[in-house]
């Protein structure tokens, strides 16, 4: 089964959230355009954090291994074609934590993309590669307080139960 719950903040080092929120607390946070991640939770254990900032109309999906350490972050922006918002998703960042690797890819408008490869333990970047990518895979509808699904990449997973 899916839960989330609210916080004002993720702890990226450490893997915990800080400050629980009441959904109302939540709600008038993002009402008034100030920072809270939502923990979305299966069977009891965090699986995604939702880190919303309003304040810079960006949304981003941090993915949690079993460890909760993140895997995965992906950042969204707010984009507004002929008066309809929606969310682009501009960078992506992946842990290889087993190859010593973190992997940033930058995605452009034009369908481009820069990927840069860094050494976890030196922080040098040793590869960067440019390629073409689908816009449409990048593209979802925007979100609203406590409707996250179109981030979520479970979003079939999930019921009405969260």
């Amino acid at each position: 089964m899916w839960t989330w719950e609210y916080y004002a903040n993720w702890d990226l080092e450490k893997g915990v959230p800080e400050q629980p929120l009441t959904e109302s607390e939540a709600n008038e946070r993002d009402e008034e355009l100030e920072p809270y991640v939502v923990v979305v939770k299966q069977d009891g254990q965090p699986r995604y954090v939702v880190d919303i900032r309003c304040n810079s109309f960006s949304y981003g999906l941090i993915y949690l291994d079993k460890s909760r350490q993140a895997e995965r972050m992906d950042f969204y922006t707010i984009m507004d074609a002929m008066g309809d918002d929606f969310l682009f998703l501009e960078s992506v960042i992946e842990w290889k934590r087993a190859e010593g690797v973190r992997i940033q890819s930058f995605y452009h408008l034009d369908g481009t993309c820069n990927r840069l490869h860094h050494r976890l333990d030196t922080d040098e970047c040793f590869k960067e590669e440019t390629m073409e990518y689908d816009l449409a895979d990048h593209i979802r509808e925007t979100v609203s307080f406590g409707e996250y699904r179109s981030l979520l990449p479970a979003v079939n997973e999930f019921t009405t139960d969260c």
